[in-house]
């Protein structure tokens, strides 16, 4: 007898063939009651020319589930919509935590806010997200464009080229653990006397302050120029960018202090791709040549601002660079 094969109840019919093929794809998961939300989105990217895998809305079934996990064990990059709706799908849990044991890599896009379940989120909460909900078309596309690029799929020239990113760490999910005052064997009694003990000190350190070498940090005026601000290409690594800013400390300053220069690499959209921070010694700090350094998975960046700070947290120079060579 044979057995019956259910279509689930779209209004949206699949927009185009699962890939079957050699070639590096993408693995599409969604909820089906999403598909109205999902399928018009697949066709754009299928569009732009990326190989996409999706269960085109077949109900599942025993040989159905080995042909997912076998689409999944070949996919180069494990996206998922996720909604209030897939978050509680039983299949699309499934599929994530697949991926994620997998080391797939990982990108979310969230149709609409959402709250992960527990376990949902101890899973997916460092991994690569973008919230399709929260922006308009550019941006989303833009995101898109970047987060592709990062995963290995390059369409930024109007074709699709593949090379294999860094492999993402393998995932493996923390057990909580359970805080018990009982296990730490501490009476009452030695508590208080321990919180009257630091609140002395603590008074005595506001009192006297913390000794040592209590003088300014900056005799004078102090300045910070940005002389380059340079992008280059990683030769193994072509997905990757490095940035290095080289630029020029000068002023009088306290020669037995340290200095740290804070920067962040900002892309079009003035969010923060990469930062990076680094220490100076005073009596080094005259003529520094590099200010900031820091690499991704992106040449997306566009500008960089730098901030100069003391030992004790104060901000004595500030600049921003936006022209950028390529090396």
């Amino acid at each position: 007898m044979l057995e019956k094969v259910t279509k689930m109840p779209f209004v949206e019919e699949a927009p185009f063939h699962a890939y079957e093929g050699d070639e590096p794809y993408i693995f599409a998961s969604y909820a089906h009651a999403d598909a109205h939300m999902v399928f018009p989105e697949l066709k754009r990217l299928n569009d732009l020319g990326l190989n996409i895998w999706y269960d085109q809305g077949i109900a599942p079934g025993n040989e159905w589930t080995e042909e997912i996990g076998e689409a999944l064990d070949g996919c180069s990059l494990f996206i998922v919509f996720i909604s209030r709706t897939s978050a509680e799908s039983i299949n699309v849990r499934n599929e994530i935590n697949y991926a994620l044991h997998e080391k797939k890599h990982f990108l979310a896009i969230y149709l609409e806010e959402t709250e992960l379940p527990p376990g949902l989120k101890l899973g997916m909460g460092s991994l690569q997200a973008i919230l399709k909900y929260s922006m308009d078309e550019k941006e989303y596309h833009f995101r898109c464009e970047k987060a592709f690029r990062q995963n290995g799929f390059d369409i930024s020239d109007g074709t699709v080229t593949y090379t294999k990113p860094v492999p993402r760490a393998h995932y493996e999910p923390e057990k909580p653990s359970k805080f018990n005052m009982s296990n730490l064997n501490i009476k009452m009694p030695h508590i208080i006397i321990g919180a009257v003990i630091l609140i002395a000190i603590i008074a005595v350190v506001a009192l006297v302050g913390f000794g040592g070498d209590d003088s300014d940090d900056v005799v004078g005026n102090i300045e910070m120029t940005i002389d380059s601000f340079k992008v280059e290409q990683d030769s193994d690594y072509p997905w990757n960018y490095s940035y290095n800013v080289s630029g020029t400390l000068s002023g009088i300053i306290n020669p037995s202090k340290d200095y740290t220069v804070y920067s962040e690499f900002y892309d079009g959209y003035d969010d923060v791709v990469c930062t990076d921070q680094k220490v100076f010694a005073g009596k080094d700090i005259n003529g520094s040549s590099i200010l900031a350094s820091a690499s991704t998975g992106s040449d997306v960046v566009e500008k960089v601002s730098l901030q100069l700070k003391s030992s004790k947290g104060t901000v004595l120079a500030e600049c921003n660079g936006t022209e950028i060579s390529y090396v």
